[in-house]
């Protein structure tokens, strides 16, 4: 379990807004704090799609805002990507960081649909388990 404890403010970082739906749905006692825009849902928008607000100038400003943000925060935790690799130099030394997809040896597969099938799966089955 990678979440903090419940009193701690969680600044959520993501281009997908399954994954804020996700955190409020399974987390919904931590406080998550995120930028307001729009965003793809799973697999939509795909490579040709990259950004989905279609507003370059509004994509730069919240990337720009994130590299400021993140020097605020002691805990990382991100999967493999470039842009990760920029906010881990924008953060203090001292941060905690957690990788995970670490040890995922195929970290992209040419089939994202079945592996977005995958997590809908899960996501019902721990639907289903919290009930």
């Amino acid at each position: 379990n990678l979440l903090p404890d419940q009193n701690q403010t969680l600044f959520l970082l993501t281009d997908d807004a399954n994954a804020i739906d996700e955190a409020m749905e399974f987390f919904p006692d931590h406080n998550w704090v995120y930028f307001r825009r729009k965003r793809h849902r799973g697999t939509e928008g795909g490579w040709e799609e990259q950004v989905p607000s279609k507003n370059p100038q509004m994509e730069m400003i919240t990337i720009l805002a994130t590299l400021e943000l993140v020097r605020h925060c002691d805990t990382l935790v991100h999967s493999q990507s470039k842009f990760s690799n920029l906010l881990r130099k924008s953060m203090p030394s001292n941060v905690t960081v957690y990788q995970v997809d670490k040890n995922v040896t195929v970290l992209y597969h040419a089939n994202h649909s079945h592996s977005a099938q995958e997590l809908m799966d899960l996501l019902e089955r721990k639907r289903k388990e919290k009930k």
